[in-house]
Formats: structure tokens, sequence, C-alpha cells
């Protein structure tokens, strides 16, 4: 192959690569695209959701014995104070989820209270405005019928199944015939009435 050639072929190749004018397209310029970048999905935040079962250590991932931190940390979402901070026994609240509260002692959680609105659940099924037959057929063989300090009604006290969960209660308030707030938690803390009053 002599030097020409190889210079007409370079020419060639290089004329078949270069990029089309707005002459040769016969448009004009347009504005050069931005690339897209994608976000990985672990990235993009999303509204957390709550677990809203309540069981005897606590509600959803929260656990008896956390810091506010950590219960916020498994929560997804922050913890506010509900009324007075009277340490070392005081309440907070997730925004998410009204009608629960958190009982805090030197720091910790000691207890679940769930009032009306909330609609939570127990693990079994147990909620406000059941029966106390329902609190029985649930929790058989488990419950202790307490008389209640201000009214007519019940305090129905179920001791956990698992030996494990043996310093734990569950207490459901009853007017005498359906369950009106409920609490889970550690004892002694679970047991008081007037809460951290």
């Amino acid at each position: 192959m002599t030097y020409k050639r190889v210079l007409v072929l370079l020419a060639a190749t290089l004329i078949g690569c270069a990029p089309a004018t707005p002459e040769q397209t016969g448009s004009a310029s347009a504005p050069e695209a931005k690339p897209t970048v994608a976000v990985p999905e672990a990235v993009i935040e999303r509204p957390a959701r709550i677990d809203s079962t309540a069981h005897v250590r606590g509600f959803g991932p929260v656990r008896a014995g956390m810091t506010v931190a950590q219960a916020e940390h498994a929560l997804g979402a922050p913890l506010v104070l509900l009324g007075s901070k009277l340490e070392p026994c005081y309440y907070v609240v997730v925004d998410a989820r009204p009608g629960v509260a958190f009982m805090i002692v030197d720091g910790r959680i000691a207890r679940l209270d769930v009032r009306q609105p909330a609609s939570v659940q127990t693990a079994e099924g147990a909620g406000i405005g059941d029966t106390e037959a329902r609190i029985h057929e649930l929790y058989p063989g488990r419950v202790e019928v307490q008389p209640h300090k201000y009214s007519a009604g019940h305090y129905l006290v179920v001791t956990p199944q698992a030996p494990a969960d043996s310093t734990y209660r569950m207490i459901f308030e009853t007017d005498g015939t359906r369950v009106m707030s409920y609490r889970t938690g550690r004892l002694p803390e679970v047991g008081w009435v007037e809460g951290c009053s």
C-alpha cells in the first residue's frame, strides 16, 4: 500500500467519525442534553412504616429497656415529650400513632400505654373496645381480675407464658364490660395506676 493511499484512507476514516454539524443535519443546534444519574433505591427517603402491634415488652420494634434514642431509631420517627418532663418519670409519644405513649423511667422505656383513639392491638388481637370475655378467650388461664381503683370496672392482668417474660405484664382497664385502655411493660412500672403521678 502506497503512502498516498494510507493518507486517503485515514482522511476518509476521520471524516466518517466526525460529528454532524447543524448544516449537515439541516437543524439548528440544540442544547446539550444533561446525563441522568440513577439514585440508588437505598438513598431515597420514604416515610417510616411503624409496626402497630403491642406486645408484653413494648410496641412494634420498641422494647422496654431501650433509651429514647434507641426507640426513635427503631421507629424511624422522633418521640415527642407529652406534658411535663418530671424526672425520673415522664411520657413521650410518636406523632404517627395518636393514643400511644411510652413511659420513660430513669431514661429508659418502662411501659407502653394505649388509650383512645388508638386502634393498636396486641399480637393476640386484643384492643380497646373488646369485651372482658374476649380478653379471657385470648389469654385463657392467664388473666387475673382485680377491682378498678377509681370505677366499677376491672384491671385484667395478663401474665405472659414465656419464662423469659416473667417480669412483664399486660393490664387491660375496663368499665366492667369493655376495655377502655391498656398498658404493657415491665414490673413494677406497668402496675402504676396513676402513671408517673
